[in-house]
């Protein structure tokens, strides 16, 4: 698996110029959908990683959410937890990031993991709280409100 994420790095930085980002995706998803890899989380999380991270190179925020998420409960780690409710925050979400927040210490392997996960990114959620309130106070909408009031 670990060579599956150096071809998937050299894939999204343009140094394997025969095969585009999008035919990796493909070949992610066939991967996934079979019975061997989609019933052993230990192997599915490294495919559910990957199509996240090439969505996210590709700017598609909501399917990097849905397969990091994946990936997250599959093999939970701090890291993919913080990266998504960053991303999340990033789309203008401000609510579900900090849902997520609230969420993903609950898979934590045991309770002083937990606590550690909640210390960690507290003060990404005063900020995400202080970004909402500031725009509850101006009456400001967040990027994803804006964004989908557009497509009316």
């Amino acid at each position: 698996t670990t060579g599956l994420a150096k071809m998937g790095n050299s894939i999204r930085a343009g140094r394997c110029q025969s095969v585009e980002p999008g035919v990796y995706d493909q070949f992610l998803r066939k991967m996934l959908a079979l019975p061997k890899v989609a019933s052993n989380n230990r192997i599915r999380h490294h495919f559910e990683y990957e199509i996240a991270i090439t969505a996210l190179t590709q700017q598609d925020i909501d399917q990097y959410e849905i397969f990091a998420k994946k990936a997250f409960l599959d093999f939970p780690s701090y890291s993919v937890a913080s990266s998504i409710a960053l991303n999340i925050a990033q789309k203008g979400k401000i609510d579900d990031a900090i849902s997520w927040i609230d969420e993903f210490p609950k898979y934590a392997a045991n309770d002083l993991q937990s606590k550690s996960w909640i210390s960690q990114i507290e003060s990404m959620r005063e900020a995400l709280l202080e970004i909402k309130n500031h725009m509850s106070e101006l009456d400001v909408k967040p990027r994803q409100e804006i964004l989908e009031s557009g497509k009316q």
